[in-house]
Parts: C-alpha cells; structure tokens; sequence
C-alpha cells in the first residue's frame, strides 16, 4: 500500500528524537495501510523471539517505542506498534478494532528476523489491558507481559460523549 505522508513525517520525528541511534541496533519504520509501528532489531543478523509493544492511553509511539528499543538491546525482534494518536489511525482510544493487531502479529510473525509465528506482547497501562485482550482472542500470542494493567475493560477516554462505547471491537 501507499504510506501515508503524515505519518510517515511523524515517524521521522520519533526517529531524530528517540534514543533509538545506538550502533547496537536496527530500528525502521513500519508504515502501511494496516500498520503504523517502528521494528526495532538487534544489529546483529540473526532469528530473534518477537515482542509487540503497546503504549497506554497517551496514545502514538513514544513509551512503546523506547521498550521496543530496550528489548532490541537484549536479543528481541520488538515492534512498537501504535493504535491511535498517529496520522492514519483512530484520533482517540476508542472503536479499535482488534483485527488490526491480528495483521501485525502475522506481519511480524512472517519477518525472517523473527524466529517463530509465536509471538510476546508487552503493554503498559491501557496497553496492557490491550495485551491481556489480545492474548485471549488470538493464538499468535504466546505470552503476555503487563505494566499496571487493569483486571477489567475500560471504555473509551473521553467523558460523558464516549459513555456506552466500546474502547476495543471484534469483528
């Protein structure tokens, strides 16, 4: 597909400020019609265990792509992968279809970077309690790993217009 500018401009500017260029690793935007995410890798050539990584409800690439960064350091093929806040993708956390992350475990899941299909997720806060969702909807994911999850779902951030809607949808 065709990258959208906008985004592809707003990834330009976590590239130039995230601590991201260390000779240590590869990192490369991924930017696509079912995708927004920066893959992180070790510089190193190799097959490494693949970790998604949600941000919370801050939205866009920031908390994910600085522990995709952390993890690429430590032997992991770590996607950050953003779900709203970015140009190309929902403005808030709200409606967000759960089949997006399926396209970006089996994107992921294809890269010859990565050693198997079977893949971990990391998620903080509303990331997290993303993560334990999708680790109950998808076989693709093998583990789950959360930072101050919540043991329910919690609707959209918004106040009283957002009252009744969901903050994730499946099919």
């Amino acid at each position: 597909g065709r990258e959208p500018p906008r985004a592809t401009r707003r990834l330009a500017w976590y590239n130039s400020n995230m601590s991201s260029r260390d000779s240590r690793i590869v990192a490369s935007d991924v930017v696509s019609s079912r995708m927004v995410g920066r893959l992180h890798l070790p510089a190193r050539a190799g097959r490494y265990p693949g970790i998604v990584v949600l941000g919370g409800s801050g939205g866009g690439l920031n908390w994910s792509a600085e522990v995709a960064t952390e993890l690429a350091r430590n032997g992991y093929a770590a996607l950050a992968l953003a779900y709203f806040g970015l140009p190309s993708l929902p403005k808030t956390l709200m409606n967000i279809e759960l089949e997006y992350f399926e396209a970006a475990f089996d994107w992921l899941g294809r890269q010859s970077s990565v050693s198997s299909p079977r893949l971990a997720l990391v998620g903080g806060s509303r990331g997290g309690e993303l993560a334990l969702q999708l680790g109950a909807t998808f076989s693709a994911v093998s583990l789950v790993i959360c930072y101050a999850p919540s043991s329910v779902r919690w609707g959209p951030v918004g106040g009283l217009s957002t009252m009744g809607k969901p903050a994730w949808k499946w099919r």
